[in-house]
């Protein structure tokens, strides 16, 4: 009945039905993953037969970097999202979060919003391993041609990564997952979400299929 949260899951025993992490050890009777289906194999015990483990090594995925910039001043924007498939730009997408709810409560506050960015990139790549300063000043010169917002407005600037973000559908994934799927399908473990079932879906795509 406890919800375990920032926990680092170093085994699943399949045959045991026991879950590692911390050194410690707890029962399940029923389980759902979201771990990324590379990262699972690795984790699964007793080990998963060799052709599950080469299928793993076929899925790969891209990383993402999420830089957000707090903006002193009200958003003039109505679009909740923005699109850049331009090669030029080091972004692929800019979105205000702010325009997803309206508080008029909050009218008397002070006016700051929130601007945020998509970076894809390969995990551990030069944009993943960029200096703070320096990818928000690479990013304040994309901006400033774009006229989003001035840059004496910025009053802050925090990054955010994920490592795993988008499944990349090489030619042959397909069989190779259904292999993963199938043998843990087989094994009593139900797959969700996108880095657990390699699929390009959002949250609430999530949740309507939980």
């Amino acid at each position: 009945k406890n919800i375990l949260k920032s926990i680092n899951i170093k085994e699943i025993n399949l045959k045991k039905k026991e879950i590692t992490f911390s050194n410690k050890k707890i029962k399940y009777n029923h389980i759902v993953s979201t771990i990324p289906l590379d990262q699972l194999v690795k984790i699964t015990k007793p080990n998963p037969p060799t052709h599950i483990k080469k299928s793993s090594t076929y899925l790969k995925y891209r990383s993402i970097v999420l830089p957000y910039f707090v903006i002193k001043g009200q958003n003039m924007f109505d679009s909740e999202t923005l699109y850049f498939p331009e090669k030029k730009y080091m972004f692929n997408r800019l979105y205000f979060p702010s325009s997803y709810y309206k508080d008029k409560k909050n009218n008397n506050l002070p006016k700051k919003y929130l601007v945020g960015l998509e970076v894809t990139c390969d995990f551990n790549d030069k944009i993943w391993k960029m200096k703070k300063n320096q990818l928000m000043n690479t990013l304040l010169q994309n901006l400033n041609e774009l006229k989003i917002f001035d840059k004496n407005q910025v009053i802050d600037f925090f990054v955010h990564k994920e490592k795993y973000a988008y499944p990349i559908y090489l030619k042959d994934y397909m069989y190779h997952l259904n292999s993963i799927k199938d043998y843990y399908y087989s094994n009593g473990v139900m797959l969700n979400g996108r880095q657990g079932l390699f699929l390009h879906n959002n949250q609430h795509h999530s949740i309507e299929m939980a």
